[in-house]
């Protein structure tokens, strides 16, 4: 699969604004400018967009912008959080699915079928995620696997760099407390990342 990093910057993720239109102006999410404060909306849409009739697990739904951004493709969308959520954009797009479950009980067979995850958990404090991520490498996933908030603290610096597979720093694509991308397929190939 290629990932053409030039293209981030022309996907349109207007649609949010229906739903998130508070969210949708602060973030300046639908901004071509490279000085936009910085969100990861865009690069999920243009990653997501590469997939058909597929699975995409969102871990970690919170306000459920990061699932709404997914929901306009041929793709299912499952998003996670442990606690209950109202979505409310359920209704327009059906194919997104709410789970009220810790994404470390989701089973073997639920990750592997998806070929794409964004992993976005509280509190940020680098642990969860290295033990989900480790949790992949165990099923031996072949995917790849969104991370946000890669520059957020200390914790979550040291875990990004400690990942050994593949991975592209997408910072100045994505989120400014940071985006990271997982390649557990190896079959990834990411165009322009030097810009």
């Amino acid at each position: 699969m290629n990932l053409d990093l030039r293209e981030v910057k022309n996907t349109d993720t207007s649609y949010i604004r229906e739903f998130y239109p508070t969210e949708y102006d602060l973030f300046k999410v639908n901004e071509a400018s490279d000085d936009q404060r910085g969100e990861h909306y865009k690069l999920v849409k243009h990653i997501s967009d590469k997939f058909s009739d597929q699975t995409i697990l969102d871990l970690g739904t919170r306000e459920g912008i990061s699932a709404l951004c997914m929901a306009p493709t041929k793709n299912k969308v499952v998003t996670y959080d442990i606690l209950p959520i109202h979505l409310p954009f359920l209704n327009k797009y059906t194919n997104v699915e709410f789970k009220q479950l810790d994404i470390n009980l989701e089973t073997k067979e639920n990750l592997l079928q998806s070929p794409l995850m964004l992993l976005d958990v509280d509190p940020h404090d680098g642990k969860q995620e290295t033990v989900f991520l480790k949790t992949l490498r165990d099923i031996e996933y072949k995917g790849l696997v969104v991370l946000d908030d890669i520059r957020l603290n200390p914790h979550m610096i040291q875990m990004w760099e400690s990942i050994p597979e593949t991975k592209y720093d997408l910072t100045a694509w994505g989120h400014f407390s940071g985006t990271g991308l997982v390649d557990f397929s190896e079959e990834l190939e990411v165009l322009h990342y030097g810009k």
